[in-house]
C-alpha cells in the first residue's frame, strides 16, 4: 500500500506542476460580464503603470501561491492516507486554505469550472464569462489571462486566469463515475451529493484558477462561503462546514447562515455571533458569543466576511426588503465598490413591519425542501416598530449559493430588546435608516 501511494504521489506531482507552474504567455483578454463593461483601450497615461504592474504581480503571486499550496497539501493527502483523503481534503481544507491566502494577500483568489463540485467554487461574472467562453474543450492551446480592466467608476483591477488541465492523478476523482474506485466514490457521494464534476478525461480543460487585485487600492472583502443554499434545499446537507470557535478566532466576523441540524440560525455582527434557536416550547432562545469565545457548535451553512472598516451614508427613501437590494446596489456603485463581488452591509433602523423566523430543522420532512418549508418549520416574530439592525449580502452572482432565486440578498436581523435574532422575511426599511457598506480603499 505504501508503494501505491508513493507511485501516486510522483504522479500528482507530476501532473500539477505541469498544470500550475509553467510560466504564463503574453496576455489575452477575458470577456466581460455586462454589467461592468471595463474598457479595452490602453492604459491612460495618467494611470501609475508601476501601480498597475504591482497589482498584476500581486494577483499572479497569490494564484501561485494557491496553487503550490493546495499541491502541497493534496500530495501529502494522497501520498500518506491514498486518493479518499484528498477528496476529503477539497471538501474542508482547500476552502479554509483559499480564503486564508485571500485574506492575507489583500485579493481575491480562487477555483471554477463550468462543472463544479462544490458549488461555493462558482467564480465571479468575469470568470465565469471565461469559461463558457473556452466551453468543454482540451486545455492544449488554452492560454493564462492576465491584464488590467477600468471600471465603470474608473477604478481599476489586475485580473489573471490559469487553466486548469486534467492531469492523470485527476482522473482517480475526476474521470468517469463508473471507473471510480468505491473509496472515492463514497466520500464524493457523502460531501457532494450534487457532484458534476466527473466525466473528464486526461487533457481536458478542468476549469480555472482565478485572482484578482485592486491597482492602487485594496481588493474586496473576501467571501468565505461554508455550505450552499442548494445543498441545503435540496440534497438535505445539514452537516457542519465550520465551527463557531474558528469563526470567532478573530475579530469583524459578519455573516449569516444556520447552525448545524438546521436547529437554528446563526448572525455575525462586528465578530459577534448570534445564535437563535428554538427552546422546545415554541419559542426561541437567542445567545451571543463575543469575539475569542471558544466554541465547537458547527455551522451548517454561513456566508462570511471579515470587515475592518464601515462608511455610513443615509437612506433618502423607504425601502421594502425587496427593495432594498436596489439600494444597496446604488450606493455601492456611489462607494466604487465593485459589483462583481458580494458586498457585505448592514442598516441601523427603527424599523417597521419586522418579520423574522428561525429554523427549526427538527421539523422539516425529509428530503428536498424549499425556501417555504423552511419558514413553516420555523418559528416567526414579528415587530410593527422595533429598533434593530439588518445584517445581510448583497450579489447578483450567487443564486443558490446565499441568496435565493430572484433575490440579491440574504438578510438576517439581530434586535437588543427584546432580545432576538433569525431571517428576515419582511421588513419596512423608513427614510433615513443608516446603510452602512464596508469602506472602500481607493487608489490615485
Amino acid at each position: 500500500m505504501k508503494t501505491s501511494h508513493l507511485l501516486w504521489r510522483s504522479l500528482f506531482t507530476s501532473a500539477l506542476l505541469l498544470s500550475s507552474c509553467a510560466h504564463p504567455p503574453p496576455p489575452e483578454s477575458p470577456p466581460a460580464p455586462p454589467h461592468e463593461a471595463p474598457s479595452s483601450e490602453p492604459e491612460p497615461e495618467s494611470a501609475a503603470p508601476s501601480a498597475s504592474q504591482e497589482a498584476l504581480r500581486r494577483a499572479e503571486a497569490t494564484a501561485q501561491e494557491l496553487a503550490g499550496t493546495l499541491k502541497t497539501n493534496l500530495v501529502a493527502a494522497m501520498s500518506e492516507q491514498g486518493p479518499e483523503a484528498a477528496a476529503r481534503y477539497c471538501s474542508v481544507g482547500a476552502q479554509g486554505l483559499t480564503a486564508g491566502i485571500a485574506d492575507a494577500r489583500g485579493v481575491s483568489v480562487g477555483r471554477s469550472s463550468l462543472r463544479l463540485r462544490n458549488p461555493t467554487n462558482a467564480g465571479p461574472a468575469w470568470v465565469e464569462a471565461w469559461l463558457a467562453q473556452q466551453g468543454e474543450r482540451a486545455a492544449d492551446g488554452v492560454e493564462t489571462v492576465g491584464r488590467v480592466d477600468t471600471l465603470p467608476d474608473g477604478s481599476q483591477v489586475a485580473r489573471v486566469i490559469k487553466p486548469l488541465a486534467i492531469g492523470g492523478p485527476c482522473v482517480v476523482c475526476h474521470g468517469p463515475a463508473e471507473s471510480l474506485a468505491p473509496g472515492v466514490r463514497a466520500v464524493l457521494l457523502d460531501r457532494y451529493p450534487g457532484d458534476a464534476a466527473t466525466g473528464y478525461s486526461i487533457g481536458d480543460l478542468r476549469g480555472a484558477l482565478w485572482a484578482e487585485a485592486a491597482v492602487g487600492g485594496s481588493a474586496p472583502t473576501t467571501l468565505q462561503m461554508f455550505g450552499a443554499l442548494r445543498a441545503v434545499m435540496h440534497q438535505g446537507d445539514y452537516g457542519s462546514k465550520v465551527s463557531l470557535g474558528e469563526l470567532l478566532a478573530e475579530p469583524g466576523g459578519h455573516g449569516v447562515g444556520a447552525l448545524e441540524g438546521l436547529a437554528g440560525e446563526v448572525t455575525f455582527d462586528g465578530g459577534t455571533a448570534w445564535l437563535s434557536t428554538p427552546d422546545g416550547s415554541g419559542a426561541i432562545a437567542t445567545t451571543k458569543l463575543e469575539p475569542g469565545a471558544g466554541s465547537d457548535r458547527g455551522v451548517a451553512l454561513l456566508a462570511f466576511h471579515r470587515v475592518d472598516a464601515w462608511t455610513t451614508r443615509t437612506l433618502e427613501e423607504p425601502a421594502s426588503l425587496a427593495e432594498l437590494g436596489d439600494r444597496i446596489r446604488d450606493a455601492a456603485t456611489e462607494a466604487g465598490l465593485s459589483l462583481d463581488h458580494p458586498i457585505p452591509f448592514r442598516v441601523e433602523g427603527p424599523f417597521e413591519q419586522l418579520k423574522y423566523h428561525v429554523i427549526d430543522g427538527s421539523k422539516l420532512p425529509a428530503g428536498p425542501s424549499s425556501h417555504d418549508a423552511h419558514k413553516d418549520a420555523g418559528i416567526t416574530v414579528e415587530h410593527a416598530a422595533v429598533e434593530a439592525t439588518l445584517i445581510g449580502l448583497w450579489s447578483t452572482e450567487h443564486a443558490g449559493i446565499f441568496t435565493h432565486m430572484g433575490d440579491t440578498t440574504h438578510v438576517h436581523v439581530t434586535v437588543a430588546e427584546p432580545l432576538g435574532s433569525g431571517h428576515v422575511d419582511e421588513v419596512r426599511v423608513p427614510t433615513g435608516a443608516r446603510l452602512m457598506l464596508p469602506t472602500a480603499s481607493r487608489g490615485p
